[in-house]
């Protein structure tokens, strides 16, 4: 008997530590890892093989119900820290009970995309607002999962720096 992960249960967004987005949903990337194709003597055939902790565009986006104030410290074309906290619904069958672990996406991103949606009478805008991410650091129940920072050649799963080796290689 152990833990069966059911659910989100909610979620708060936070920018530069504030709550202040609202209700919003939003869409976390999809990080494909860079890769390139090998072939040649002792290779039957081609490979693709990913470049270490090299990835292609990191892109998210944050959904808004409607226009709001917030949307101004959001547009600019500069880094923003944003922050996603949610509480997950975690059932342990061996005490009957649920728990809470947190996780915790954070990005640091700029807007690339800002579709202003729809105005239809009683009905959602739907605007969405895309980003380019450069920075993505995620943990669930305090511990770390993996962080990615593009532009400090940085890429940690766990505790293992995937990374340090390319940082050493280059001096850095």
């Amino acid at each position: 008997m152990g833990n069966t992960t059911e659910a989100t249960i909610n979620y708060e967004v936070y920018l530069d530590g504030s709550r202040t987005l609202g209700t919003v949903e939003i869409t976390n990337p999809n990080v494909q890892s860079k890769t390139i194709e090998i072939s040649g003597a002792g290779i039957a055939g081609t490979a693709n093989v990913p470049i270490l902790g090299h990835f292609e565009d990191l892109a998210g986006t944050i959904a808004f119900r409607t226009v709001t104030e917030n949307l101004p410290g959001l547009l600019k074309q500069e880094y923003i820290h944003l922050e996603f906290w949610a509480a997950i619904q975690v059932f342990n069958s061996a005490t009957g009970k649920f728990i809470t672990p947190q996780h915790k996406i954070i990005w640091r991103a700029m807007p690339k995309g800002n579709d202003l949606g729809k105005m239809a009478s009683a009905s959602l805008q739907n605007r969405n607002l895309e980003f380019n991410i450069v920075y993505l650091k995620e943990y669930f129940n305090n511990k770390l999962i993996q962080e990615l920072d593009k532009f400090n050649y940085i890429y940690k799963v766990g505790d293992e720096d995937m990374l340090a080796s390319v940082r050493k290689a280059l001096g850095l």
